[in-house]
């Protein structure tokens, strides 16, 4: 099936790009930059642990992009994941103890992408979770 994936779509299942290696963070943060290049990809993010004690729990993720000739200057990118109790997100509660969610991210620039952790809340122990990339169309740089 993996061939079939990168022989229709581009989508290379078998070697992802890792944004972040599984892990536990309770505060903001900042990833660094992956060299990914201007195109679409598949962003894989798969959690085993989850602080949800309290009703005020809040974890978003986002992604932004920069371009080799302005590296410093980051630029949001559409596509994000929030993770948390449903009085925060204005519903049901979204907290599995483990899970993943795929989803696409465009990248309109020639470099790196990042991701960026908010937190928000009570947060003792945090949030263990980790970021793969799946480049669909990748255009040279």
């Amino acid at each position: 099936m993996a061939d079939l994936a990168y022989a229709t779509h581009g989508l290379d299942l078998k070697n992802p790009l890792s944004i972040k290696a599984a892990g536990l963070i309770a505060a903001d943060t900042l990833g660094a930059g992956v060299i990914m290049g201007r195109g679409l990809f598949m962003v894989r993010i798969a959690w085993t642990a989850a602080e949800i004690d309290t009703s005020n729990e809040l974890y978003k993720i986002t992604f932004s992009g920069n371009t080799v000739a302005v590296a410093g200057t980051w630029k949001r990118l559409g596509g994000e994941f929030s993770f948390g109790k449903g009085s925060v997100l204005g519903g049901e509660d979204d907290a599995p103890a483990s899970g993943e969610v795929v989803f696409a991210v465009h990248n309109p620039y020639d470099y790196q992408v990042r991701y960026e952790l908010w937190v928000g809340g009570t947060i003792v122990t945090g949030f263990n979770f980790s970021i793969d990339a799946h480049p669909v169309n990748q255009a040279a740089y």
